[in-house]
């Protein structure tokens, strides 16, 4: 396992905001029907 660089880990830390974006995203879609 090697050490992550700065921008692995801002990569990292993007792909993950965007997956509970689109989480939200359907939590939003599912609550209001559309």
């Amino acid at each position: 396992m090697r050490a992550p660089s700065a921008a692995n880990d801002h990569e990292t830390q993007a792909a993950r905001l965007r997956g509970i974006s689109r989480r939200t995203l359907w939590c939003q879609l599912e609550r209001y029907g559309l």
